[in-house]
């Protein structure tokens, strides 16, 4: 946690740093809390329900056309800024994945350490509040379920959040 923090001071001071010879986990870790730091997460409060009603019960590997198509819709209106940090963490994950059997982090992993940095309720809303461990629990599965189906359809995802292609 120490070499962390000091990792973030050394990208918040300056962001063309060299990590080269850094800890791949500091790096993760250094990631994944600037992703929790955000005022507002990647996936915005505003479509957290939207998605998770959308991927409600379905098969994140296996997506029917009609709710991938809805899910995509979602994506391709975010904010430009969303969308292309969104694409670039969602890149990097998909670049992990592809050396599943070196790192043992096959989709489903990586979905699981991004996914609760992407998405989370607004303050206040369901059972618990943005800082309830028990409300970000419950949401665990639903929002890796939507990492992973973005991440499992890779190339969809990648033209709703660039504009390439429908």
């Amino acid at each position: 946690v120490q070499r962390i923090s000091e990792i973030k001071e050394v990208i918040d001071l300056c962001w063309d740093c060299d990590l080269s010879e850094e800890n791949v986990h500091n790096i993760t870790g250094t990631l994944k809390l600037f992703l929790r730091e955000l005022y507002e997460p990647v996936l915005p409060f505003d479509v957290f329900d939207d998605i998770i009603h959308i991927l409600d019960g379905s098969d994140p590997e296996n997506l029917p056309p009609d709710i991938l198509n809805s899910l995509l819709r979602v994506l391709s209106a975010l904010p430009q800024d969303n969308k292309r940090l969104l694409l670039r963490v969602l890149r990097l994950g998909a670049l992990v994945d592809s050396h599943s059997s070196e790192n043992k982090m096959p989709c489903a992993n990586v979905a699981t350490v991004l996914g609760p940095n992407l998405a989370r309720r607004p303050q206040g809303a369901g059972v618990g509040t943005e800082g309830d461990p028990g409300q970000a629990l419950a949401d665990a599965p639903l929002v890796n379920r939507l990492c992973y189906g973005m991440l499992s359809h890779m190339e969809g995802t990648q033209q709703a959040l660039s504009g390439e292609g429908g």
